[in-house]
């Protein structure tokens, strides 16, 4: 009955110390993440829509030939170009 008394007391005995080194010896790490901050941009307003307003040309029309070369003669001025016939240059313009 000793012999049961002390193999039951020793293995308590070790359980106890195992317990002990254990609860001592180890330490628990606790990683704490910083909170994710998400930036998003604002919404963007759609611009107005684009309105087009017509403006009057003024209507030309043309019975002769010079009705079609004169307007054109204050702000340049007619050659004749090779095969191409009577060009038009303007004026202020650079090459």
């Amino acid at each position: 009955m000793n012999k049961t008394r002390r193999s039951s007391g020793s293995v308590g005995f070790v359980l106890c110390g195992a317990l002990a080194v254990a609860l001592t010896g180890c330490t628990t790490y606790v990683e704490h993440r910083p909170a994710r901050t998400v930036y998003v941009s604002p919404p963007v307003a759609e611009p107005p829509p684009v309105v087009v307003t017509p403006v009057e040309s003024p209507v030309v029309v043309i019975q002769t030939e010079s009705d079609f070369y004169e307007p054109l003669s204050p702000q340049g001025q007619w050659v004749v170009v090779g095969s191409y016939g009577r060009c038009w240059r303007p004026t202020r313009v650079e090459v």
